[in-house]
Order: C-alpha cells, then structure tokens, then sequence
C-alpha cells in the first residue's frame, strides 16, 4: 500500500482554476528542513556522480516503482542503469550509450532541483507540487529553470530580446529535438522562443523518498502522465 500512497501523493499536482495571467513556479528546496534526508541526499548526488549502480540501488526501495506500465523493483531500475544494446531492439542498439547516460542525467538533475516535504514523503522536483490550471495540457507544459532567460523574437541567439523569464510556466505545442531553441507561448498569449536547456517539460521525471524504520530510501522515480 506505501507505494499508493506515496504516488497518489506525488503525482498529482495543485490545481487552479481558470488562467493565471502570469504563472510562475519559484525554486523550492525543503530538504534541510530534516538533517537525515539532507545528508541521504547528498551521499545520493555523490554516488550518482560517479555512476556506481550498485551502490546507487543500496538507497533505492527494492520495490521502487519505474513506471505507469508496472515496472518495478532493483532488477528493472539495474537494467537502466547499465542498459547496453543486447537490451535493446535493432533499431536502437546504436544508441544504447546515450539512453544509458540520459537516465543517470535525469537522476542527477532530480537530486538538484529541489523538492518538498509532503505527507511524511519528499517529492522532487520542486516543479511537482506547483499550481497548474486544471485545464492545462501537460504534454504542452513547460517549466523555465533559469533566472532572467532571454526570450527571443526568433528562434537563434541574435534575435532580438521581447523579455525575460524568471522560473514562469510556459507552453510548446511542437518541441523539436535537437533543436537549440524552442518557441514558446505565456498564459496571456505573447509568444517568442526560448534556449532549450532552459524548459523542463511538465511530465519529466520526478522522484518520492520515504523514512522507515529510520532509514531513507527513493521509492519512486517516473516520468509521463
């Protein structure tokens, strides 16, 4: 039942009604709050820096939950942590090395954008637990994770500069991958393009962290809807 509740917990997200003419999600980190999870946290980012996955899976929940599919437990996290071609289709064996190092990047930046304390859990990122529209398409929702980022009339860093953004929630309704810039709308309509490495997409991954029997342990890592 814990994961029920710690995903119930997690997954859903503050809801408001009607749309904000400005909406922003200022950087949140409680972590401090409880010594014990901080110093869990930062033994974390250390090992995760490293790439050690057994060490890494010593503070993750044997039964951690991976996905909406069911996916489950130490053996599946193993498998996507040190994901090689033979775990892959033809297709996709070529970029077994770049899938692999996408899943420790995305460990990574969980542990570095802060969290909240909710309901005896710890949920990051902060992003997680900020007020949406109830209406809001999170397919199409992004988060600006920078201070002052420059918004541009066109998407390439000589267009003019229409504004700065500061932690808003913005929306793309075509992300092109790859791409060093993406266009971008605000709740009251203005348009413009944004750096890529600035958005953080709604449904990206995000992490829970329970406390039992005195000992921290990451019991949730997902992304999608």
């Amino acid at each position: 039942m814990k994961f029920i509740t710690i995903i119930l917990a997690s997954l859903m997200l503050s809801t408001m009604s009607g749309v904000a003419q400005n909406m922003i999600a200022w950087p949140v980190d409680e972590a401090s709050k409880d010594p014990s999870f901080l110093a869990y946290r930062n033994t974390m980012i250390a090992i995760v820096k490293t790439r050690d996955t057994e060490a890494f899976l010593k503070l993750v929940d044997p039964d951690i939950h991976l996905s909406f599919g069911g996916d489950s437990g130490h053996e599946a996290m193993r498998r996507r942590l040190n994901l090689s071609a033979d775990d892959l289709s033809e297709e996709y064996k070529p970029q077994a090395t770049r899938l692999r190092q996408e899943y420790w990047d995305a460990i990574e930046n969980v542990l570095g954008l802060g969290g909240r304390f909710r309901d005896g859990a710890f949920v990051a990122p902060y992003m997680w637990q900020a007020k949406i529209p109830d209406n809001t398409d999170a397919y199409h929702t992004y988060f600006v994770t920078g201070s002052s980022v420059l918004m541009r009339s066109a998407g390439n860093a000589d267009a003019p500069i229409i504004s700065r953004l500061s932690y808003n929630i913005v929306f793309n309704d075509n992300w092109q991958e790859d791409a060093a810039y993406q266009a971008i709308s605000l709740p009251d309509g203005q348009k413009g393009y944004l750096s890529s490495q600035y958005l953080r997409s709604l449904i990206d991954y995000r992490a829970s962290f329970i406390k039992e029997n005195g000992k921290w342990q990451m019991v949730m890592f997902i992304a999608g809807d």
